[in-house]
């Protein structure tokens, strides 16, 4: 496929391509009259309905990937430890550690292998990431956290949303806000501390380069290796 063409992607966001360099991008949200803005908008002859699991291109304005790996090491609880990584480029700007899952359900899967209700860590795979929500609904406030019943939430949710089809559902980013009594999680990526989740929110601040992308890669050959 040569020329300007646009490439859509199931998460209503659209790329006006050239070749296979990204000129710029519009998120429509999957509604039509924002596509049909689009239409007007550019010079593009052609399209192209991305097939699931694909990974949208990086824009000047959106460059940054989250990158989630396992460690070789495990906490006292019996998590396996993770890195939770930004990258820009196949450079690391940042990172914290995080786990997932529950002790005694550490089996890393691919999307096809992964089981609802196993507690299993999330499943390799592309995910889209959301945005930074908040328990009392204001920016910034780490003083009330989301109503479950274990207290496990904390005061911050990002959810993520896998790329191809998968029985794991409710995914995100949280504190792991009851590790004392109840460690890990059911399937989320839980951060470690107070500290890091403040870090993390951070990487959100500037709308323009927030993560929209979270490559989770298990070693396990679904999903291309990035170093950094």
């Amino acid at each position: 496929m040569v020329g300007r063409w646009l490439d859509i992607f199931a998460d209503g966001r659209v790329f006006e391509m050239e070749g296979s360099k990204p000129l710029r991008v519009f998120e429509t949200e999957g509604e039509v009259k924002k596509l049909l803005n689009v239409l007007q908008q550019t010079d593009a002859g052609l399209f192209a309905i991305a097939p699931p699991g694909k990974v949208p291109p990086m824009t000047q304005t959106e460059r940054r990937v989250i990158r989630i790996t396992r460690t070789n090491r495990t906490d006292s609880k019996g998590l396996v430890l993770l890195n939770v990584a930004l990258l820009e480029g196949n450079r690391t700007i940042d990172q914290l550690p995080a786990v997932s899952g529950q002790p005694g359900s550490q089996a890393f899967r691919t999307v096809i292998q992964s089981r609802a209700g196993s507690m299993e860590p999330l499943p390799e795979g592309y995910w889209t990431v959301g945005v930074v929500e908040w328990a009392s609904g204001m920016r910034d406030d780490y003083s009330k956290n989301w109503p479950d019943g274990a207290n496990g939430l904390g005061p911050v949710w990002v959810g993520m949303r896998c790329n191809s089809p998968t029985e794991r559902t409710a995914i995100g980013f949280h504190l792991d806000n009851n590790a004392a009594a109840n460690p890990g999680t059911n399937g989320c990526v839980g951060i470690l501390s107070l500290a890091d989740l403040k870090k993390f929110v951070g990487w959100f601040n500037d709308p323009r380069y927030a993560p929209k992308v979270a490559i989770v890669n298990w070693g396990l050959g679904t999903v291309e290796t990035m170093k950094g």
